[in-house]
């Protein structure tokens, strides 16, 4: 029976590598004493205010895995009133100024113009035909290539809606603004 130590030379090659690399796995898992681990004290908290300021509650540090509950911390955030900037979520649009709000109001800053009265811009739809069925009108409406088939109720693009078709134009609302407007029924040139 053969060993494949015949060659002598690999042999030692392949014991020697052997060696090394236990002596490595040892010397990285094996516990160094010139490395001694230092364990830092727990941080204090400190009850001095906060560069001085008047009335300010006062700079607390903490072990950030401190596992207990800080129920004065948690009342001092109840105490505190949230007060927004206003701006609503919902809505990308920005909001209209203050002064434009105002539509009656007229300044009297010696001879400066009154501001612009705030306009909704013109509902992007056009008529394009209609059809009825079982007393049920049916609207066509386009804006540019695109065709929009209705009902009373629907809405288009959702944000324009279909409030009434009359003989000889269609309301459409703008449901963002609450702005209507009325399309007449008249074929667009082509």
């Amino acid at each position: 029976m053969k060993l494949g130590t015949e060659d002598r030379k690999k042999t030692y090659i392949a014991v020697a590598l052997f060696a090394l690399a236990v002596l490595a796995v040892f010397y990285e898992l094996w516990p160094s004493s010139s490395d001694p681990t230092v364990v830092a004290p727990p941080p204090v908290a400190s009850s001095t205010p906060a560069s001085g300021a008047k009335g300010k509650r006062p700079a607390q540090v903490f072990s950030k895995f401190d596992p207990s509950l800080r129920t004065d911390l948690l009342k001092g955030s109840e105490e505190i009133a949230y007060q927004g900037s206003g701006r609503d979520i919902f809505h990308a649009q920005a909001e209209p100024p203050k002064d434009i709000e105002k539509v009656g109001e007229v300044r009297t800053n010696h001879g400066t113009p009154p501001p612009p009265v705030a306009t909704n811009p013109p509902i992007p739809l056009k008529f394009y035909g209609f059809a009825s069925s079982n007393n049920k009108k049916q609207i066509f409406l386009a804006q540019g290539e695109d065709i929009f088939v209705a009902r009373e109720g629907d809405i288009v693009k959702g944000r324009y809606k279909v409030v009434h078709v009359n003989p000889n134009n269609v309301e459409i609302q703008d449901v963002l603004s609450n702005y209507s407007q009325q399309i007449p029924l008249t074929l667009p040139n082509s």
